[in-house]
């Protein structure tokens, strides 16, 4: 197996149970508040100790869209007998952006033979339908192809990052070369 490949899918590797959306120590604006979440099996969301309604749009995801106050609130996941819990202020200066903005789970993923996927095969399929194609190489520095998985580096569900990146952009290159 070559070994970016290798890292491509140790990087994204799938944790039982994981709050992928908003990211810990996020700020966002007063309002409605997505909440995605990965878990194996049954699952349940809370928002400051209390069970928020979530739903299931196929096996292993829950999502949940809640009105919070301004303030800090602490979103929890339990899932697979352990337990995720982070901290948002809600009000502020917002450093949350949700990815994509102003589109729906369905905008990249589908349910197929009782999975949650993509859409298409390729993840960067999947981004193309979205983002420029022709002004990918000026700021990657490569043709489309040569990149396996987008969010090998980006958080596709949103960050506080520029870019989304999950890394620093040296750290993000050091991935695939020494």
């Amino acid at each position: 197996m070559p070994h970016r490949l290798l890292i491509a899918l140790l990087g994204v590797a799938a944790l039982p149970a994981e709050i992928l959306a908003p990211t810990p120590d996020a700020v966002v604006e007063v309002g409605p508040v997505r909440i995605i979440a990965r878990v194996e099996g049954k699952g349940e969301l809370r928002v400051n100790d209390k069970t928020v309604a979530a739903e299931s749009p196929a096996a292993g995801v829950l999502t949940a869209e809640v009105k919070l106050p301004a303030g800090t609130h602490e979103i929890a996941l339990f899932a697979a007998g352990k337990e995720e819990k982070r901290k948002i202020q809600v009000g502020g200066k917002v450093n949350f952006r949700a990815h994509p903005p102003a589109a729906g789970c369905d905008a990249c993923h589908a349910v197929k033979d009782g999975e949650w996927a993509f859409q298409r095969a390729s993840l960067t399929g999947v981004c193309f339908t979205c983002h420029q194609r022709d002004s990918f190489a000026a700021k990657h520095t490569h043709v489309p192809g040569v990149l396996a998985d987008c969010q090998m580096c980006h958080s596709p569900h949103g960050s506080t990052a520029v870019a989304h990146l999950k890394m620093e952009k040296a750290q993000a290159c050091k991935l695939c070369h020494n």
